[in-house]
């Protein structure tokens, strides 16, 4: 139910950073059309420092961040008595060696109990999906999301950061009835 305003929120936050068009991946138009119509449209930019785009996000929606290397934990508020952290990883790379940044954010220990549930609530994620992974507290159960670095905008990574930590948040409470992610 919170999912619609801390997007809107966001959003809000994002037309403050995002120059016109910028969010939606549009080229802006050369200025002066003549009598002929049409402008040319200005050749597409070469594609945007995938650190700064996450950064400024971060800023925006005035977000804390620790920063460690190429791994960052952001911390999202989900209401006046919830948080969540998400960790972005801005290192990886898909099979074929196009760079990726992962996104994370822990729900709670992984069970024989929780896991067919959890594979079931997959379908219903709006970014990402639950995941298994090791970690040195034992199994975790996280909800993670990837894009490919050299095609997201500040609209794609807002989206992702947020409906990640809300879902991870989500599950955790009920995983575990607590807030410690």
């Amino acid at each position: 139910m919170m999912m619609p305003a801390m997007i809107n929120q966001a959003f809000g936050s994002l037309q403050r950073v995002a120059p016109q068009g910028a969010a939606a991946g549009v080229a802006p138009v050369a200025a002066g059309v003549g009598a002929a119509g049409l402008a040319a449209a200005a050749p597409p930019a070469a594609p945007a420092d995938p650190k700064e785009l996450v950064r400024n996000v971060i800023r925006s929606a005035n977000w804390t961040v620790d920063e460690q290397g190429d791994v960052w934990t952001v911390t999202v508020p989900i209401s006046s008595l919830r948080r969540q952290k998400v960790e972005i990883a801005l290192r990886a790379k898909d099979p074929a060696g196009h760079p990726l940044v992962n996104f994370r954010s822990t729900c709670g220990p992984a069970t024989p109990e929780n896991a067919m549930l959890l594979l079931q609530f997959n379908s219903q994620l709006v970014h990402g999906a639950f995941a298994v992974e090791k970690t040195s507290s034992g199994d975790m159960v996280r909800v993670v999301a990837n894009q490919l670095a050299d095609t997201m905008t500040l609209l794609d990574v807002n989206k992702v950061i947020t409906a990640v930590a809300w879902q991870a948040d989500q599950a955790e409470e009920k995983l575990l009835g607590t807030d410690e992610n």
